[in-house]
C-alpha cells in the first residue's frame, strides 16, 4: 500500500503516519436518527502544509543569503570606486 502511495512518509523506525480525521454525525436515516461515523483521509492536507511551512522558510533563507550577497556587491563597489579615484590622482 505505501509504495503506490506518494504522500505517505516512512518514519525514522520504519513505519508510516496516517493521518485521519473522525467525526460523529446525527443523520436521519430511514425517519429515524442514527449516528454515522465520518472518517477523512487528510495526509494530503498535512502534506500541504509541510510543504508550505518549508517553503515559507526556503524563501526566508533565499531572501536573507541575497541581501546579504547585494550587501558585499554594494561594498565591493565602493572600494573599487575608491581605488578607482585613488589610482586617477596618482597618475
Amino acid at each position: 500500500m505505501q509504495d503506490d502511495n506518494p504522500e505517505m512518509q516512512r518514519n525514522t523506525d520504519g513505519s508510516y503516519t496516517k493521518y485521519i480525521s473522525m467525526n460523529k454525525v446525527n443523520v436521519n436515516v430511514g425517519g429515524s436518527q442514527d449516528k454515522l461515523f465520518v472518517v477523512r483521509d487528510l495526509n494530503s492536507m498535512v502534506n500541504l502544509q509541510k510543504l508550505m511551512y518549508t517553503k515559507k522558510h526556503f524563501n526566508y533563507f533565499t531572501e536573507k543569503i541575497v541581501r546579504q550577497i547585494q550587501e558585499s556587491s554594494e561594498v565591493s563597489l565602493i572600494n573599487l570606486q575608491k581605488l578607482d579615484s585613488h589610482l586617477d590622482a596618482q597618475g
